[in-house]
């Protein structure tokens, strides 16, 4: 069912007159408008006053913390889903019928998407204030029919599973009330398109000029939408909506690609297009590559572009900053056309590469499936510092204004170190880090790969400066003080290990929240899983990489990484749920909001603690009335 609203035959000065009554968010708004919270990606919600150390520590007492309520995904006759999307959260939106609400916008891989009242559901009511179909939504196995020449079509894989009709986050302009986000549509059983939407964040309807399909053409190559993936997070940068794809499990023939669209209250329109890899191979001789091969190939195409979810980040004057999978490189020290295993930087507008970096060892990471764009990369604010790290289980750390093009010696690194535990590992080659190979096994020790990513909390100096978190694969949680000022920004070793040991698939999914910058109010939120059971002759515990795990939320202190809380404390009232796997919490207002691949999103909170809800009515808005139709 799609909403249609009476109010879509104004005239265009009415409807921007409507659109102007959405408050702007303002300094301190517990606002989550976007994947990892800001424009760095740093993966911090520094506006929480509630949510502190000592208010959540329930090591002695278990009723201060916990679950308070769900949303059920599939109500109103909408189709199970997984959510990979991070829920975003908007304070004060006038929502016709409702008056002033707090939103929750949650994205379904079921096609959906919706606007659940995130303060819970009122008595009476399930807690949806809107709800739009932008599918119908392909299956995966829709996705697996296009599989003729990739050496993964043998079980059509197995990471990601039902439909897939909305696998990234969107993005949220406040300003003037839009919600963008990209779907996934079945065509027909062979055809697949992507759909770009503008939607009215008070109900949800399509703005004028949405949606569009996406296309495009760049260096030769023709954007094929049965062969990629949107999974990256959308981002806003300098009045760009920024759109990037990679592929369905190395499903060929594909590319990474970034697209650029500046969207004028009416249309939508492409501003740039960059493909990753012009003149990769994309022939079934590279489909039936081995990774481990010898020598390393540097020929075939791929190039994807996914970072585990993440969002690409936005430098202060607003250039886009992202990293790719393993693909072809031109192994350039000036220019180049072809960037596997890199990190770019882009103008928002045309999507030009500014500057970029590519490893020395990037025939290696060809060879093992490491790709150096496992995750994204990060930006430490009023800095110039920009790090992260992908499979290989390295961070890298950059100065923004020179990240070095490639060079043998990678000497424009300001810093590299293992983010894990280096350990032995025998591996096909898969997904698993690679190196020498025996008997047709690769065995190799390595960290464990950075999927989730890092997230900061920026610390005055006074108070120890900020400290960089991050849980790689088969590790613990680790803190690292940063100082921007030094020649090597992060301080060696780790400042504090976690307690808890995460093996397999992915490692923990973080969220920091903070009252700012203040002394001991920091709390690490991670996702975690249960491994357990899931060993695999050659890659030992696999975790949530083919299969869905339980999950577990666990709450830590940021500053001494001590437990504060988890759900496994009291499973009966507070567990019970499949890890959404990448997906981090999304904490905003005095509450943790928990994706899952279980058709929910889980709630917790204080649980003593009386939540007020927004005072004020927008009654020009709540006055509107409302239309639904099936079409």
């Amino acid at each position: 069912m799609r909403l249609r609203s009476l109010w879509r035959l104004f005239p265009v000065a009415a409807v921007g007159a409507c659109l102007a009554t959405i408050p702007r968010a303002i300094a301190g708004s517990p606002d989550v408008l976007a994947s990892r919270y800001d424009d760095g990606r740093t993966g911090a919600a520094l506006a929480e006053r509630l949510l502190l150390p000592d208010a959540i520590d329930s090591t002695a007492d278990q009723n201060r913390f916990g679950a308070l309520f769900d949303y059920d995904l599939s109500l109103r006759g909408a189709p199970a889903g997984d959510v990979y999307a991070q829920p975003l959260y908007v304070s004060n939106v006038g929502v016709p019928g409702h008056g002033t609400v707090d939103l929750l916008i949650v994205a379904g891989t079921n096609g959906y998407v919706y606007a659940f009242d995130a303060d819970g559901p009122q008595p009476g009511s399930d807690g949806i204030l809107w709800q739009v179909d932008l599918g119908p939504a392909p299956d995966i196995s829709d996705v697996w029919r296009n599989c003729s020449i990739t050496h993964w079509c043998i079980g059509g894989g197995s990471n990601i599973r039902g439909p897939v009709g909305i696998m990234s986050t969107p993005v949220i302009d406040r300003a003037r009330g839009i919600v963008f986000v990209v779907a996934h549509v079945l065509l027909d059983p062979d055809h697949v398109a992507y759909r770009l939407h503008a939607l009215d964040l008070r109900d949800g309807h399509d703005l004028d000029g949405s949606s569009i399909d996406i296309g495009a053409q760049a260096l030769g190559v023709t954007f094929d939408p049965n062969y990629q993936n949107q999974r990256v997070g959308l981002a806003l940068a300098n009045g760009q909506l920024i759109v990037a794809f990679g592929s369905y499990a190395d499903l060929l023939p594909y590319h990474g690609w970034v697209l650029s669209y500046r969207y004028d209250g009416s249309t939508f329109g492409q501003t740039g297009a960059l493909v990753t890899t012009p003149d990769g191979d994309t022939s079934s001789t590279c489909a039936l590559e081995v990774p481990g091969s010898d020598p390393p190939e540097n020929r075939c195409a791929h190039g994807g572009i996914w970072m585990t979810g993440r969002a690409p980040a936005v430098t202060a004057d607003g250039n886009v900053m992202l990293m790719v999978g393993n693909g072809k490189n031109d192994l350039s020290a000036s220019t180049a056309r072809n960037f596997g295993n890199s990190l770019l930087m882009l103008d928002p507008v045309s999507l030009a590469v500014l500057d970029f970096y590519t490893p020395a060892n990037h025939l290696v990471l060809n060879a093992a499936d490491l790709d150096f764009g496992g995750s994204g990369p990060m930006i430490i604010p009023k800095s110039n510092i920009v790090l992260g790290g992908g499979k290989e289980g390295v961070m890298h750390v950059w100065d923004l204004t020179h990240l070095g093009k490639f060079s043998s010696n990678d000497a424009a690194v300001l810093q590299k170190f293992n983010a894990g535990t280096p350990m032995l590992h025998a591996d096909t080659g898969n997904d698993m880090p690679g190196g020498a190979v025996i008997g047709g096994i690769i065995i190799s020790q390595h960290p464990g790969h950075i999927m989730g990513g890092p997230v900061l909390w920026p610390r005055v100096l006074e108070d120890g400066g900020p400290l960089l978190l991050n849980w790689s694969e088969n590790s613990e949680l680790r803190n690292y003080r940063v100082d921007t000022t030094t020649a090597e920004p992060v301080t060696l070793p780790a400042a504090a290990t976690g307690a808890d040991f995460q093996a397999g698939h992915p490692g923990g999914i973080l969220t920091l929240s903070a009252s700012g910058a203040d002394a001991h109010t920091g709390v690490v939120w991670a996702s975690t899983y249960d491994a357990s059971g899931t060993y695999s002759l050659g890659q030992g515990l696999t975790g949530a990489l083919n299969a869905v795990r339980p999950g577990t939320l666990r709450a830590y202190a940021a500053d001494t990484l001590q437990t504060l809380w988890n759900s496994d404390m009291n499973s009966a009232r507070d567990g019970r749920y499949d890890f959404a796997k990448f997906n981090p919490p999304t904490v905003a207002n005095g509450r943790v909001y928990l994706a899952t691949f279980s058709n929910r999103v889980k709630v917790y909170g204080l649980l003593q603690h009386g939540y007020p809800r927004p005072a004020a009515k927008i009654v020009a808005i709540a006055a509107m009335p409302m239309l639904a139709d099936d079409d």
